[in-house]
């Protein structure tokens, strides 16, 4: 699988496991921070995101985003 590039937003002062492997950390507005994290299996990072909660939000790509979607909703059921 090729290595894609996921763009994050993590709530400050949270996820420093996450931080501390991420290509880029850009300060962000409103207590969010910019999250750059390199990844190749959108399933696989659904799964490691889908366990941080409401600290992490997936901005893309879109295929990142909805499997964490799916991830979460599933867990809802």
């Amino acid at each position: 699988m090729q290595e894609r590039t996921a763009v994050l937003e993590v709530r400050q002062g949270a996820c420093e496991g996450l931080r501390q492997v991420a290509r880029a950390v850009r300060e962000g507005r409103e207590g969010w921070d910019t999250v750059e994290l390199v990844f190749a299996d959108p399933e696989r990072l659904a799964g490691w995101i889908a366990s941080l909660g409401a600290d992490v939000r997936v901005v893309g790509p879109p295929d990142a985003r909805e499997a964490v979607i799916a991830r979460l909703k599933g867990a809802l059921a």
